[in-house]
């Protein structure tokens, strides 16, 4: 089959461009990716090295200049499928369709977050003629169906995300008696990292643990909003906000504990990458992340607002390591089981083909 994947940019930072160059290493079929965005231009080379012929469309909003390219590539590789996502790129999956009604048109719903009513509503006539929907967890799919009623009668399937040990290098470990938890998160208001800080400021100045490191990859338009705060809890020393990293890896490798306290989640990648690592987990009680983790078993669920109880968990992993290294493996197993890049792959290719073959 000749697939050809819509997406915004190939920054790998992101969880969706990151799960589609999984995609293109693993995949059995030929992959073509249009990028209708020329940021992060210098990742695309990535995709080229995993085998998929990229093309890059500069257009900004104009949709017109967009399909025009998109259907020179669609009659180019004899396209089969289109898969693609985001109220852009389904805008222009739909137009693609209109003038190649032959070639199948597949949404994935990537997150939590719908459009504003006027798009909705647009979108909704749009989905009519979509082949099949991806949904990336059982929340997610609950919440497009109740606020794009045409797909309650429209094909799809829940496919989790996948991922694998990210590669790490033994030189980068620095071992200190510090407790070190790290947060991998992008700085926006709803990934609620200012719990977190607060939750470490419980643990210094309240329960009198001063040794304690967190450490947040990532960055946003919130890193300023942080910073004040991390200088008025005095934790100057505690917290690190350390921006985008290549080595991730590297410091799931070297940390006690993984905290993702996000309040709308649609799955969480950054969640299984520390699971798959055999790091313990902690989860806020908010969107798809329950379904990644059994409460108390393969890790611990948080309420996502609640500095007190984040300190909580945290000190029972760091007074109970015993604990800590039981959810941990179960973690690992459970995302070897369920959210594995093979198992993930497998599935879309599998839906690929039900498309194709009209089985969906």
């Amino acid at each position: 089959m000749n697939i050809l994947f819509l997406i915004a940019t190939p920054n790998i930072y992101g969880g969706t461009p990151k799960k589609l160059l999984d995609m293109v290493k693993h995949s059995r079929n030929r992959c073509v990716v249009y990028f209708w965005s020329e940021a992060y231009n210098e990742k695309n080379a990535l995709f080229q090295e995993a085998g998929a012929e990229t093309y890059t469309g500069n257009y900004g909003q104009n949709i017109f200049k967009h399909v025009r390219s998109i259907i020179k590539i669609v009659d180019k590789h004899s396209i089969d499928i289109i898969q693609t996502q985001f109220s852009f790129g389904e805008t222009l999956g739909y137009f693609v369709k209109l003038l190649r009604p032959k070639v199948k048109l597949i949404v994935a719903f990537v997150g939590p977050l719908n459009p504003p009513l006027i798009k909705r509503i647009i979108l909704n006539r749009f989905y009519k003629r979509v082949d099949a929907f991806i949904y990336i967890s059982e929340y997610v799919k609950k919440e497009k169906k109740t606020v794009f009623p045409v797909l309650k009668k429209r094909p799809g399937r829940v496919i989790y995300n996948g991922t694998s040990l990210l590669p790490h290098s033994t030189k980068a470990a620095q071992f200190t008696d510090h407790f070190k938890i790290l947060a991998v998160s992008g700085l926006v208001d709803w990934k609620n990292i200012e719990t977190l800080i607060r939750a470490v400021g419980i643990i210094v100045h309240d329960m009198n643990y001063p040794r304690i490191e967190l450490t947040v990859i990532g960055d946003g338009p919130e890193r300023v909003n942080l910073e004040h705060l991390i200088a008025d809890l005095k934790l100057k020393e505690y917290v690190a906000l350390l921006g985008y990293r290549e080595d991730v890896g590297d410091f799931l490798h070297t940390s006690d504990l993984f905290v993702h306290p996000s309040v709308a989640e649609g799955f969480g990648i950054a969640v299984a990458e520390a699971m798959m690592a055999g790091r313990p987990v902690i989860a806020a009680n908010a969107g798809a992340l329950p379904e990644l983790i059994v409460d108390g078993e393969s890790g611990m669920i948080v309420e996502p607002l609640d500095a007190q109880a984040w300190a909580v968990a945290s000190m029972k992993c760091i007074k109970e390591p015993a604990f800590a290294a039981i959810i941990a493996a179960n973690g690992k197993n459970r995302a070897l089981n369920m959210f594995s890049v093979e198992r993930f792959v497998s599935d879309y290719e599998a839906i690929f083909k039900d498309v194709l073959l009209g089985r969906v």
